[in-house]
């Protein structure tokens, strides 16, 4: 399991997470990141352990100013945070972590040491992880390309489990 773009992993059920030791964003960021959603109806603030996320897709008319004013958040702020951009959303967290380390870290250990990697992700923020994947001999997919949707994915994931 990982999570939070590599920076919880947990190696095997039962065992510990391990998580990183990452800035976390300042309070006031995220007191100001929402208010903007605040002043932007239809925008939510999603709180996670190092950052946040502020999303749109109910508002999507207000994607460009809510990125514009993240962005000089993070200009006038302290360095070591990355402003990301996905699907109808604006992602603020630490630099240094991505799914692809996830995925490298993953592969590293038993029970997936030596095994094939297969990624499959839906939003700018799996590229990193598609990238790893298909880097450590594995395969790298995408819902709305190699997939129609998600509902096509678990089909495709039942497929594989029944045989």
């Amino acid at each position: 399991m990982a999570g939070e773009h590599g920076s919880a992993i947990r190696h095997a059920p039962g065992m510990a997470v391990i998580t990183a030791d990452l800035a976390s964003v300042p309070e006031d960021w995220v007191v100001r990141a929402q208010a903007l959603a605040a002043r932007h109806p239809g925008a939510t603030v999603e709180r996670k352990r190092h950052g946040f996320v502020l999303h749109y897709r109910a508002a999507p008319q207000h994607g460009p100013a809510l990125r514009e004013a993240l962005e000089a958040l993070l200009e006038a702020g302290p360095r070591g945070f990355a402003l990301l951009g996905a699907k109808m959303a604006c992602e603020v967290r630490p630099q240094g972590v991505d799914k692809g380390g996830a995925v490298r870290a993953l592969m590293a250990q038993p029970p997936f040491a030596g095994r094939r990697p297969v990624y499959v992700g839906d939003d700018v923020t799996d590229e990193d992880g598609i990238a790893a994947a298909c880097a450590l001999g594995g395969e790298g997919l995408r819902v709305g390309s190699d997939f129609t949707d998600a509902a096509a994915v678990r089909a495709w994931l039942a497929g594989l489990a029944a045989g």
